[in-house]
């Protein structure tokens, strides 16, 4: 079970995926923005707005809470040299980003736009493969190909039981498995 739930649609009440919304709250560092960026919810198709002010102020105490706990961990500590003293800064802000990064943005809640406003939202990679017309070329070819490999690989005779040992073999069997003769042709 996941430590915090992705935010749900107004709308719908259905979780939006926790990585697109990881992705689209921490992509958007020009803040403010216009039109503000959005998302679009997999259930019901709705144009969202994201509050990011949770994020914000999770973060902040993150970073506060973290930095306290250093300078208590430095000042109780033995007296340690500047090198321990500067891993274990490295370690408590690698400890920060990585929280902040992974569940800080499923703080961010999910809005509907208000009357007449512009949201800027990006396709997902699905949207944008399924209006690359390349794309859809090579997946046809593909498809073919496939196709025809299955065709070639199909087994379309039937078990068969050797002339020697007198034990049947999958039709896809060229050699006996028992005494390892040759099938008949």
């Amino acid at each position: 079970m996941p430590l915090l739930e992705a935010p749900r649609c107004p709308v719908c009440y259905q979780c939006v995926n926790a990585e697109d919304v990881r992705r689209e709250v921490l992509r958007r560092k020009e803040w403010p923005t216009y039109p503000p960026w959005g998302i679009r919810c997999p259930g019901c198709r709705t144009e969202l707005g994201i509050r990011r002010w949770p994020v914000v102020v999770a973060g902040a105490l993150l970073f506060l809470t973290l930095g306290l706990v250093g300078q208590w961990i430095l000042a109780h500590a033995k007296p340690v040299s500047e090198e321990l003293e500067l891993l274990t800064v490295l370690a408590l802000f690698c400890a920060f980003f990585l929280v902040y990064t992974r569940w800080a943005p499923l703080l961010a809640q999910l809005r509907r736009p208000e009357p007449n406003e512009l949201l800027r939202i990006e396709k997902t990679l699905a949207e944008k493969l399924a209006a690359d017309a390349d794309y859809q070329e090579e997946l046809a070819e593909l498809d073919e190909r496939n196709a025809w490999i299955e065709e070639a690989n199909r087994d379309t005779r039937g078990p068969w039981r050797c002339s020697a040992c007198h034990e049947e073999n999958p039709g896809n069997f060229e050699v006996c498995w028992n005494c390892e003769k040759a099938r008949p042709v």
